[in-house]
């Protein structure tokens, strides 16, 4: 009985080593290959960490601002750039916990994102700009706009994240969820799960495209590679995200907004459907809007000739 008990032991660790060899060997090839490619990165330093931007054409400035998720960076914009960069000087962010930025231990809320876009464009882009925003990024666009309105021109927001959803803030059961996935073991593989392969096709097939064919192994190691840089941290932002950390109450800043605002919409999209475009004309009766047709979280990326061309009319309407 106690060599049986033994035995157990000795799997039982076996086990917990060969799992933790996987998970640094994940992080490791990933960063390995992002170490041959960031001689094309710019980084600007803020006070939390390495943010990771591109800079592409001439003319007056815009900011393309990615959704929040695993996996999700800048490249989230590639179907925009080679069109916006003909008649802009294009800038695309990492927000700080994705994509090639730092990746720090620490809580992710809407105001550590209000503050970076505010610095950012005072930093970098250095003049009021016109800024795009997908998700969950459009209620921190909001709440920097109605902070520091001499910052901003005009507002292009896809699919954003409810009204209603975000007045919702942590409850226990969320704030318990968020310590087990920034554990420091089970964190990781939990993290590993939801950032693999698998998890990243399931859930652009399912609610990001409309049209499974677009979703290539492209796009899908484009996701995992941003999950995976800079080693297992990449989880503490999504543990902020999960746990409903990074919500914040925009109703009545979104009132407030002084600002000519498009909102585009996936008319198939699921998590964030289209009924929600309701509540933002509730708030705004004359705000514009568009609803692209077989597209779903991402149609700036899935039917990008068509959004292109309205986001382009938008922008050159006088005010």
């Amino acid at each position: 009985m106690e060599q049986k008990n033994k035995n157990k032991w000795l799997f039982s660790m076996l086990s917990l080593l060969l799992i933790t060899f996987y998970n640094r060997w994940l992080f490791w090839k990933t960063n390995i290959k992002k170490k041959s490619e960031t001689h094309t990165f710019r980084y600007y330093h803020w006070k939390w960490g390495k943010i990771h931007y591109t800079v592409q054409g001439t003319g007056k400035p815009i900011l393309l601002i990615h959704g929040i998720g695993a996996g999700n960076s800048s490249f989230e914009w590639h179907r925009n750039i080679k069109e916006l960069k003909k008649h802009y000087c294009v800038y695309t962010i990492d927000l700080l916990g994705f994509g090639y930025s730092d990746k720090p231990k620490m809580t992710y809320t809407a105001f550590l994102y209000t503050q970076l876009i505010r610095d950012f464009i005072q930093d970098i882009i250095q003049e009021p700009t016109d800024v795009m925003a997908s998700s969950l990024s459009c209620s921190f666009v909001t709440m920097a706009c109605q902070q520091y309105p001499y910052l901003f021109k005009k507002l292009i927001f896809f699919v954003p994240a409810g009204v209603h959803q975000l007045a919702k803030y942590p409850t226990k059961i969320k704030r318990i969820l968020r310590r087990g996935i920034e554990a420091p073991f089970f964190g990781t593989i939990i993290y590993n799960c939801i950032s693999s392969h698998l998890n990243c096709k399931s859930f652009l097939c399912k609610h990001a495209y409309y049209f499974p064919r677009n979703v290539t192994k492209k796009v899908i190691q484009k996701y995992y590679d941003a999950a995976h840089f800079g080693g297992p941290s990449g989880r503490y932002a999504i543990a902020s995200f999960i746990g409903d950390f990074m919500n914040v109450d925009i109703s009545n800043a979104f009132q407030e907004l002084e600002n000519p605002i498009l909102v585009i919409w996936g008319e198939e999209a699921k998590i964030l459907p289209l009924e929600n475009l309701q509540h933002f004309q509730e708030l705004r009766p004359h705000l514009q809007s568009a609803i692209i047709p077989r597209t779903r979280l991402l149609p700036h990326a899935e039917a990008s000739s068509v959004v292109n061309e309205i986001c382009l009319s938008f922008l050159k309407q006088e005010k």
